[in-house]
């Protein structure tokens, strides 16, 4: 109880410090910040019913790749509500697009006791299904005498680390003792695990959701797509997906450069953030660029990837870690790296069996191979790259949770 109480003195000053953060956000970037009084835990809602189900996936990419498993858990329990709750105004959209027919949305309370006691009071869960790295140690532990998952549970070396530094080891060493099973997406996820504390007995690999969540774009919607941007067949369509700020700057000026000595290739740019599409526009202006598109809508990228050639993958030229490779890994187009890549590592090394998939340090570097992958492109060999079945990540997670319910 010591390190709890510890925690939940450190937490206080971190809630007062995440509501002034949040305000002078909102004042300098005009950004919301999703539903506040949600997030402090004052719900005007309360289950009538006992032994339900939470789920917690933070983002736009969890919701993404949890939702499959949403809906067979809807189906598989038909006497249980379901609830989903999220960090982000993105990952909130998408659940109320993807999820609100079969769970209640909420955002996820402050990690801070009162605001996570009144959700568990008005959701009254049996069941806590936590997804990928959200660790919360107050949400963690008043879930201790419940039935909990962490599942596609991964851990980059840097969050091992981190979770083995003194204090924070104490409050997680308590934390992972309310998981009754945490089921990783590979071996090496499940040895970062065994090295932070996890009891061995409660560890299992099952493979990567995200494989549950990917879909192939039809043909006659690819063909209309093209047709909607003037894509033609003399075109090679290189795409840039869920860009940050210095990924914009850096493909934009390679591709004004690659431009000038090829006229027939086309540029799609997917920014990770919205917001910055005014400023993108600008730039493109200033380098007099033509024949590009920038996605301005969420939700769309697996499509744009479809009518693609070549991939550079956002996420990896800034230390954010990497973005989801298996959207254009299912067309089997090549994919460039830059070198930042923690978060993918696993998954970028199963694809590199059946894809070309390459690791660039510098824009020199990344210029050359765009030059080299232009001119060679037709002796790639591109195909359409055959997953496991349709939903087996979420039927195993489901046995899994249907011998915890019966313990």
């Amino acid at each position: 109880m010591f390190y709890i109480w510890i925690y939940r003195i450190l937490s206080l000053f971190l809630l007062f410090a995440s509501i002034i953060f949040l305000i002078l956000r909102k004042i300098i970037t005009k950004k919301a910040f999703g539903n506040i009084s949600e997030k402090l835990g004052f719900l005007n809602f309360k289950a009538e019913k006992e032994n339900n189900i939470w789920i917690h996936a933070v983002s736009y990419g969890e919701v993404k790749t949890i939702t499959p498993f949403v809906k067979k858990l809807y189906e598989e329990f038909p006497d249980k509500l379901i609830f989903l709750t999220v960090g982000t105004e993105t990952g909130y959209t998408l659940a109320q697009t993807n999820c609100s027919n079969y769970a209640k949305i909420f955002y996820a309370p402050f990690d801070f006791y009162f605001c996570v006691k009144n959700f568990f009071k008005a959701f009254k869960a049996e069941i806590i299904i936590i997804t990928e790295t959200e660790i919360w140690f107050e949400f963690l532990f008043q879930a201790k005498n419940l039935k909990c998952l962490l599942v596609n549970a991964r851990l980059t070396d840097k969050s091992t680390k981190l979770y083995n530094l003194p204090l924070i080891k104490n409050f997680m060493q308590i934390a992972l003792k309310s998981f009754s099973l945490i089921l990783c997406q590979s071996q090496y996820d499940l040895k970062r695990f065994l090295n932070i504390g996890a009891d061995p007995n409660k560890l299992k690999v099952i493979n990567n959701l995200k494989f549950d969540s990917i879909q192939i774009f039809p043909k006659e919607k690819q063909k209309l797509l093209k047709a909607s941007l003037n894509i033609t067949e003399n075109n090679l369509v290189l795409i840039a997906g869920s860009t940050h700020e210095e990924e914009d700057f850096l493909i934009l000026k390679i591709y004004a450069k690659l431009k000038l000595l090829y006229k027939n290739i086309y540029l799609i740019l997917a920014p990770r953030h919205l917001e910055r599409i005014k400023e993108i526009n600008k730039l493109i202006a200033e380098l007099n660029i033509k024949d590009l598109f920038i996605v301005n809508s969420m939700g769309q990228l697996n499509e744009f990837y479809s009518i693609s050639n070549i991939v550079l993958l956002g996420g990896t030229w800034v230390n954010i870690g990497g973005h989801n490779p298996l959207e254009p890994a299912i067309y089997g187009l090549p994919i460039l790296t830059g070198k930042y890549t923690y978060k993918i590592t696993e998954l970028l090394n199963e694809l590199k069996e059946k894809l070309y998939i390459k690791e660039i340090q510098d824009s020199e570097d990344l210029y050359n191979e765009l030059k080299n992958l232009i001119e060679n492109y037709k002796k790639l060999s591109i195909n359409n790259l055959k997953f496991k079945d349709s939903n087996l990540v979420s039927e195993e997670i489901l046995k899994e949770l249907k011998k915890l319910i019966l313990c």
